[in-house]
């Protein structure tokens, strides 16, 4: 079986730490791995997906050092192991015109504020993921205790899904 990883993408290590934690439900299933800078970021996706594996969601600040948030999710999409990954940009000073880009050119899939709620931004990761397996056309079965399982039977149910054999 596969992994799909979650990375978590801040140069504020306090804000790292609270996504770990509010998170932690999803890390044995949807091992969490942190980045510091988008430089850091991509050292690491070649060691997440080199086996086959997956990140199935980008939690990404839009202000970091270096290269911004938009401007990496928007590269990241011409990557074929990041084709299907979920990007959700998560910011508290991001103007419209930079979320606009980001979503016209990186195809963002969420938008979320600092600071964020648990229970929000939970959720948030649990849709995006079962985003991920349906776009991907990627057996869900494995994962389904952290998934919308509606969503997920929903999907099977219309062939878009394979089902568990």
């Amino acid at each position: 079986m596969s992994q799909v990883y979650i990375l978590c993408i801040d140069d504020e290590t306090e804000v790292l730490e609270q996504l770990k934690q509010d998170l932690a439900e999803f890390n044995d299933t949807f091992p969490i791995k942190l980045a510091h800078s988008t430089e850091e970021a991509r050292e690491l996706i070649p060691n997440l997906t080199h086996h086959g594996d997956q990140i199935g969601v980008v939690l990404c600040s839009h202000f970091l050092p270096g290269e911004n948030g938009i401007d990496f999710m928007i590269s990241m999409r011409n990557e074929l192991e990041m084709s299907e990954t979920r990007m959700v940009l998560i910011t508290r000073r991001a103007g419209l015109e930079e979320t606009i880009k980001g979503l016209n050119e990186g195809r963002l899939n969420y938008y979320l504020s600092k600071p964020w709620v648990r229970e929000d931004i939970i959720n948030v990761v649990r849709e995006q993921l079962t985003d991920f397996f349906i776009r991907s056309r990627k057996n869900p079965m494995a994962y389904l205790e952290k998934l919308s399982t509606i969503r997920v039977f929903e999907a099977i149910h219309k062939g878009i899904l394979p089902r568990d054999e």
